[in-house]
């Protein structure tokens, strides 16, 4: 094409776009849903940065110390009362490669969620998520003398959550749900498709990641309010700081039970 011809075609391509910058126009459902405007600045990604330290500090946890080991959530401990260690085995890891995988999915799913409902927030519905989802593998599936530990089950539940975001957006109302091809049930289908994907690998808890993605579901379910009314900064900020400190106050209480 001739550079005068290529040039003019360029300018027309251009127009066409500031023109039609908006089409096609939005749906009502989604027109309706806005994410909150409180954005996350980077601190999910410092967060898996700090999760990947800790480790450092602990090491695999073949090798760590007594008190790492009482931090895993053994199933027979927690049935004893020592319901904690449903927090405290969320900051524990394997190997590396172990920590690597759930450091980066935290920072990209904790940045979406928290893109969605707020910093602190998004964060405590992470960790909820994670903690009640070892609570409910212990006390519905895992046996005896079973023990876990992983962030696994909290990023699997920020997927859940998230997946019922996405869900919430593209709701037009309840006759859509009844049509198996509505489009409000792809992305919790391509949810569970990434669970089954990501979680079911050789040595994985797929116990702990499938009710960790089940209670990031119910956890959406109640936090749908906060996509249309974000919570205030200061709200999210106090959020925030108690789910800091109830991660170090379990830690805390795993250091001191009895060996």
């Amino acid at each position: 094409m001739p550079a005068p011809w290529a040039a003019r075609a360029r300018r027309e391509l251009d127009a066409y776009q500031r023109l039609n910058y908006l089409f096609p126009p939005a749906r009502p459902d989604e027109q309706a849903w806005r994410p909150a405007r409180a954005a996350d600045p980077g601190v999910s990604f410092w967060l898996a940065v700090a999760l990947v330290l800790f480790y450092v500090q602990t090491g695999p946890f073949a090798d760590a110390g007594a008190v790492a080991h009482r931090g895993a959530a053994d199933a027979d401990a927690i049935r004893a009362g020592e319901w904690w260690r449903c927090v405290t085995a969320l900051t524990l890891h394997a190997d590396l490669a172990h920590v690597g995988a759930n450091a980066v999915c935290l920072a990209v799913f904790g940045r979406w969620l928290c893109q969605s409902v707020g910093l602190g927030l998004g964060w405590a519905a992470i960790v909820l998520a994670g903690a009640f989802g070892n609570l409910a593998a212990v006390y519905l599936s895992q046996p005896e003398g079973h023990s876990a530990v992983g962030a696994s089950t909290a990023t699997f539940g920020a997927l859940g959550t998230l997946a019922m975001f996405a869900c919430r957006r593209r709701f037009s109302g309840w006759r859509d749900l009844r049509s198996v091809w509505s489009r409000s049930w792809v992305p919790l289908l391509a949810g569970v498709s990434l669970l089954a994907f990501l979680g079911t690998g050789p040595g994985t808890d797929l116990l702990g990641h499938f009710y960790g993605f089940v209670c990031g579901l119910l956890l959406g379910v109640l936090l749908l309010p906060a996509l249309d009314r974000p919570l205030p900064g200061w709200i999210q900020a106090l959020v925030g700081t108690l789910t800091a400190g109830t991660v170090a106050a379990c830690w805390w209480l795993t250091a001191q039970a009895p060996g």
